[in-house]
């Protein structure tokens, strides 16, 4: 390919021992990285060298850190940082290679090598892989600096990164449209001709997305695009072992049978609808009006006002329940038990772990991991949702084996766990597979079942399940023989539904879509065979995500609620009311900033001086913990006890709180629109 070099600005710097340069902090975004510190920039051509970024907030003592290459068990000549090192808050630090006047270390990187950083005690602080030089005048850099994934930038030693400014040669050939986020089959790229007269043959030309990581995928041997015509190639699933999926930010770059570059783009997160070039072939990318994939790409219109209310319940913050790096990313489906005790599925391996938030704090220790098999033992499904069903047994939602992952297999899997967790890490067999093909009809490998959720109480006991390539709940009984039948079946808002979350007093399923429609909610309550949604005068009433949760690969969210009796006040007096309390948890896909879980903490009941009459709840006494003589009570709770007895609701007290649409609807924000389905 041809690259035309860009020289990066000069950049005051304090030379350290051993030839590291230090340079002021930059603007970088932070990531969290268990130390703080993380590989920024890499040069294995030329002038060998490796830039360190600190993304804390605070100083980074990395005395007697070292660092290689893909030689880890290199001694004497491995990179060595001298006592007293440090790297300042969003400060970067640079480590030329041998023969640079300030080399810091004396090793080569090669073509396809990696750099690994650890502490003074071993340990990986973290490292990275790539497949090849990066060419001349480029590196391989994070975008962002610190915190986004490696992709192909411009030299910038102790600069800010950008992307490297790659020249193109001349070509009637273009990038024309991206469907980053998975139609019903994959995700996809569209080429288009721009020559009226001529048709071009793609043969060997290939593409390949913003991971260094990733091979190009090639066109076959015959491809061939017609004149003014379109061209589209599934990038994922659909290509097995050698396809790669697009993120939410990524970019695409296409090569011919040369290898030159013919036409690149990239993008900041998922389109709602597709990222193409308007006008359709000629113009700059933009986010298209609709998917046009082999058509003329449509231009979007202003976009229409969405109907939609605040997130319901009150957080005063969203923090990082997992340890960064904890799970390296593809967690998606979480759920809670009766106890509080949390579920987590991990997308990529297979994974189980059960979790607990120890104290009531916002820390989620790992208690148990489970590599989940197929009934016969084999596989790796591909664990997308998860919920506590039937007898305490966990059911997962999938897509398809990851070890066949061309091919859908749209499951939920049944599985036993040991009575005794402590026992460590275990393989888990499935008890029974209900295949629901017949039910969700045909799908990509990437675009099945994505949540599942137990609704004990709806339409005589379901599993609902979320369909990532319709945007369906479908509402299946499962019988022990591995037969299901549909019961119910519902059309969401949305492109595909990622999460679903059951408060069995209310009969209430939230369903929840993820960054493509900014993490909202729709409502639904079941009663008889009808499907109310949440809607009010404009239609479909939508429900925002919370202000503080970033719009990120959310693909699971699960809430647990417990109630507490009040306790003394600082006078030893005993207090009415009940605290309630309500624990949110969400699942990010991509591990953004290397965060997988995320929590946060409601308080929707206080407690309330006991009154002098000892109001038993009949009437209004003017704290609004009774429910019954003020429409205004904020907390929207119903005492029917007096004193401080747990109201009791079918076994499971924690479950007797207005659950988020009954609170709407207090608010006069909601009214339930029935529809028989």
């Amino acid at each position: 390919m041809h690259i035309r070099k860009k020289t990066a600005a000069s950049a005051t710097a304090l030379l350290l021992a051993g030839g590291a340069l230090l340079v002021g902090p930059t603007a970088a975004n932070a990531a969290e990285h268990p130390s703080g510190v993380a590989i920024n920039e890499i040069n294995s051509k030329g002038d060998d060298f490796i830039e360190l970024i600190n993304t804390g907030e605070e100083a980074v003592d990395i005395s007697d850190w070292t660092f290689t290459d893909d030689n880890t068990d290199r001694s004497d000549d491995r990179g060595r940082f001298e006592p007293g090192t440090t790297i300042e808050p969003g400060a970067v630090m640079l480590l030329w290679g041998e023969g640079h006047t300030e080399e810091a270390f004396a090793f080569g990187l090669g073509g396809g090598d990696e750099v690994n950083v650890f502490d003074g005690a071993g340990e990986v602080v973290d490292a990275h892989a790539y497949a090849d030089h990066a060419g001349d005048g480029n590196t391989w850099g994070r975008i962002p600096d610190g915190a986004g994934a490696f992709v192909l930038t411009a030299s910038t030693p102790g600069e800010l990164n950008h992307p490297a400014d790659i020249e193109t040669v001349e070509s009637p050939i273009v990038i024309n449209e991206i469907e980053s986020n998975g139609d019903p089959v994959d995700d996809w790229v569209e080429l288009a001709n721009t020559d009226t007269e001529n048709s071009i043959d793609l043969s060997g030309w290939s593409i390949i997305d913003g991971d260094p990581t990733h091979e190009p995928l090639v066109f076959p041997e015959g491809t061939e695009i017609e004149s003014g015509g379109y061209w589209s190639i599934y990038t994922d699933a659909e290509q097995g072992d050698a396809g790669f999926g697009l993120g939410g930010n990524d970019s695409v770059t296409l090569f011919n049978a040369d290898g030159d570059v013919v036409d690149q783009t990239s993008w900041e997160g998922h389109s709602v609808t597709t990222w193409g070039r308007i006008p359709d072939m000629t113009g700059e990318f933009a986010v298209t009006g609709e998917p046009t994939r082999e058509m003329p790409n449509v231009e979007a219109g202003e976009a229409e006002p969405v109907n939609s209310t605040p997130w319901p319940w009150a957080l005063d913050e969203i923090v990082a329940a997992d340890a960064p790096g904890t799970f390296d990313g593809d967690i998606s489906g979480v759920d809670f038990d009766e106890q509080g005790n949390a579920y987590a599925v991990h997308n990529g391996t297979g994974e189980l772990f059960v979790l607990e938030f120890a104290d009531g704090g916002t820390d989620a220790q790992v208690t148990a991991s489970y590599q989940l098999r197929y009934a016969d033992g084999s596989g790796i499904p591909d664990a997308e949702g998860v919920t506590v069903g039937e007898g305490g047994a966990v059911f997962v939602a999938t897509e398809r084996n990851n070890a066949d992952n061309g091919t859908s297999r749209p499951s939920v899997l049944r599985f036993e766990l040991p009575a005794d967790p402590s026992i460590g890490e275990l393989e888990l067999s499935a008890t029974t597979e209900w295949n629901l093909v017949d039910s969700v009809g045909t799908l990509g490998a990437n675009s099945g079942l994505e949540a599942v959720e137990w609704l004990p109480n709806a339409f005589g006991g379901v599993y609902a399940v979320g369909v990532e390539g319709t945007g369906e709940v479908l509402f299946v009984s499962l019988a022990a023989d591995g037969s299901h039948e549909l019961v119910n079946r519902y059309a969401s808002p949305f492109q595909g539904v990622m999460a679903l979350d059951y408060q069995e007093q209310f009969g209430e399923l939230l369903v929840t879509c993820d960054e493509v429609c900014e993490g909202r909610s729709v409502l639904l309550t079941i009663d008889g065979d009808e499907i109310a949604e949440s809607s009010n005068d404009s239609g479909v009433l939508l429900i925002d995500s919370p202000e503080l949760l970033p719009n990120v690969a959310n693909e699971g969210f699960a809430s647990h609620i417990t109630v507490e009796a009040c306790p003394a006040d600082a006078q030893g007096q005993q207090q009415d009311g009940f605290v309630q309390t309500v624990r949110q948890l969400w699942g990010d896909d991509n591990a953004t900033d290397g965060v997988s879980l995320r929590t946060g903490i409601s308080v929707i009941t206080e407690c309330a001086p006991a009154t002098a009459d000892d109001d038993n709840g009949t009437g209004d006494d003017g704290t609004g913990d009774d429910g019954t003589g003020d429409d205004n009570a904020d907390d929207g709770s119903v005492d029917s006890t007096g004193g401080n007895e747990l109201p009791e609701t079918a076994g499971a007290p924690a479950l007797w709180m207005l659950a988020a649409g009954m609170m709407l609807a207090a608010a006069g924000l909601l009214t339930l629109r029935a529809r028989k389905v």
